[in-house]
């Protein structure tokens, strides 16, 4: 059996000791806690809000009663800051007061794993400072069931079930010893004290619907096999043993943190959240960050309010976002790895100007897995990859939407890219005050070399207009990989040696490139007008930057090609 129990227990101690956090008033930020899930476009306000009331009132939520805690599911299919998901992810959080009623709380998450090429479990405090994570091929099975994350598992094993239990932070050693001697995957809350709440996440990337396995829905879950998404309990401990009970409390509910307007019913199937009829905020209702995404119903991380540097407006440069900046990061490991501990998050992202073309173009796309027609027989092969997920995507001020196929796509993922045949991709961001005529011309450009066409974002004063990059699942043994790993230190953290270091002030050595740990996995790019891009000027400024810098095009040439023409 493979156990998550050694990583519950690396993390025993550490949980305790989580830095302070101001407590927070979690009032409903009224303009998107109602609107995050409403059937059409409105504006918000007063009106939304008594609407929306009403309509909760109508449909009740049945299901979240007695010991049964209340659950968001996030399946965004737009975004626009401070909103930052990716397309092809699920999210689900809950979010649970810390306070002397609810000190002798343990919660347990029940339910099959997700039929999803990745997932994982993660605790952050109120405020979303990462403290736990355990990734799905970590998570020891319930007896009797078989985790399909694991490397040589059956990826559509039918009995696949597993139980988290997160126990109080001052539960004794040996009671956390002697359930993880039983097989329990554990962890423990962070004390009471040290955060206002506890925010209990999950995030499953790449459904095996994209595989043609079925219609899963973005949990991984629904689909032939009916499967159904997990539940989390709470029970009681004994507050002199410290041990789990099977005492369940009396009402989880009134110990929740989120708006009860988005509280999950699996009988329904609703609601989910999707941003996708809801208009952008206004800064000052995200004037609390972490507050607003965790009451929006958003926890998919956010890159926070630090624009990364741009020391060279022609080039897109890219750096690692910082975690204590970034509230709900996704970051590689909780506790993270490396001495000292790693500050960054499992991003690279650049800063693009508005109202040009930027160029973007990654040497070596990671390899990844791929189960189109799998079958009972068919087993976890991730180990034989670079990474298990990994996606582009563009965030900004405006919406910006999940349109794979068409020239309003923002982002694209594992078999979404086009990959050339040197094993190059070149991302192409067009300007959101481009013309319908200039984008069809880009467009043509773009499909005559292979190359993938995204919608540019926009930048305000107080939103940055970025292009992401992501991996998920990254081998221990890769040595390019953006984060920290067994063999590689990740690409540049500053802030590891120095973390009052704002990210618009990184060094110049910051920036990420093919010499300082992703090697040919590093992005970068070219800006340019319009005009250039469509001339092929652009690609061949380019081709000076990297011969300036002594980068490569890939790994078969150290130049680009001609650009074809259309």
């Amino acid at each position: 059996m493979f156990s998550a129990t050694p990583l519950a227990n690396r993390n025993k101690t550490k949980l305790r000791y989580t830095r302070s956090a101001t407590l927070l008033v979690l009032a409903i930020v009224a303009p998107m806690v109602l609107a995050a899930c409403q059937p059409v476009s409105q504006k918000a306000g007063a009106g939304l809000i008594k609407a929306e009331t009403a309509k909760a009132q109508e449909t009740p939520n049945t299901y979240v009663t007695a010991n049964i805690c209340p659950m968001v599911f996030d399946a965004s299919v737009a975004s626009f800051y401070p909103i930052q998901p990716d397309f092809d992810a699920g999210y689900t959080a809950a979010a649970q007061k810390l306070n002397s009623d609810t000190q002798d709380w343990a919660y347990v998450v029940t339910g099959d794993y997700p039929y999803s090429y990745w997932t994982s479990w993660y605790l952050y405090s109120t405020t979303g400072v990462p403290l736990f994570k355990i990734a799905g091929k970590d998570i020891a099975p319930d007896p009797g069931s078989t985790n399909p994350f694991v490397t040589g598992n059956p990826i559509l094993a039918p009995e696949r079930k597993y139980t988290l239990i997160f126990m109080p932070a001052d539960t004794p050693d040996a009671v956390i010893s002697s359930m993880q001697a039983a097989g329990q995957n554990v962890a423990l809350l962070p004390a009471i004290g040290t955060t206002a709440g506890v925010s209990i996440v999950s995030r499953n990337y790449w459904s095996l619907s994209h595989d043609g396995l079925g219609d899963y829905d973005r949990f991984g879950y629904g689909g032939p096999t009916n499967t159904p998404p997990h539940s989390l309990t709470a029970f009681l401990t004994d507050p002199t043993t410290g041990k789990l009970t099977d005492t369940p409390v009396a009402n989880c509910a009134a110990q929740s943190q989120l708006p009860e307007a988005l509280w999950y019913n699996p009988a329904t199937k609703e609601p989910v959240v999707t941003f996708e009829f809801v208009q952008p905020p206004s800064p000052k209702e995200y004037a609390d960050l972490p507050k607003f995404v965790l009451q929006s119903g958003s926890v998919a991380g956010v890159f926070g309010e630090e624009f990364p540097p741009s020391p060279v407006p022609s080039e897109v440069q890219f750096y690692r976002d910082v975690a204590a900046n970034a509230p709900y990061a996704d970051v590689a490991s909780a506790p993270p790895l490396g001495n000292p501990p790693d500050a960054c998050g499992g991003y690279v992202f650049a800063n693009l100007p508005n109202d040009v073309v930027s160029l973007i173009h990654i040497p070596q796309v990671p390899s990844f897995p791929d189960y189109q027609g799998a079958t009972a027989t068919t087993v976890n092969n991730t180990d034989d990859f670079d990474v298990t997920y990994y996606s582009v995507v563009i965030y900004g001020a405006l919406k910006q939407l999940s349109a794979v196929g068409t020239v309003e796509n923002s982002q694209i993922g594992n078999r979404q890219i086009n990959i050339n045949d040197d094993g190059s991709a070149t991302i192409v961001v067009y300007p959101r005050s481009a013309t319908r005529e200039q984008i069809a011309a880009m467009k043509a450009v773009v499909d005559a070399n292979g190359w993938n066409l995204l919608t540019g974002g926009l930048q305000t004063d107080t939103a940055p207009n970025l292009v992401a990059v992501r991996e998920k699942g990254s081998n221990d043994k890769w040595a390019n990989s953006l984060s920290p790993n067994s063999v590689t230190a990740g690409a540049p953290c500053p802030q590891t040696q120095n973390p009052s270091l704002p990210l618009p002030q990184d060094p110049p050595d910051a920036q990420v490139t093919q010499f300082n740990g992703m090697g040919l996995s590093a992005p970068q790019g070219q800006n340019c007008s319009i005009a250039a891009f469509l001339s092929g000027q652009c690609l061949k400024d380019f081709g000076a930057q990297l011969a300036e810098d002594g980068s490569v095009w890939s790994a078969t040439s150290a130049t680009p090609p001609e650009q074809v023409m259309p």
